[in-house]
């Protein structure tokens, strides 16, 4: 399934997916709910490529 040689790292793959799956969940409840002020060319201005 995870493609792991072992059950330590097929328990630590599980662990590292809980978490990275609960951050996402966390940031998407952010979604919409944070008012971003500035200028989007001015910011883009500094980038290259």
């Amino acid at each position: 399934m995870a493609g792991t040689a072992t059950k330590r790292a097929t328990v630590d793959y599980a662990l590292r997916e809980l978490v990275r799956r609960k951050r996402r969940r966390q940031a998407l409840t952010l979604r919409g709910t944070v008012e971003w002020q500035g200028d989007l060319e001015e910011s883009r201005s500094g980038r290259t490529g």
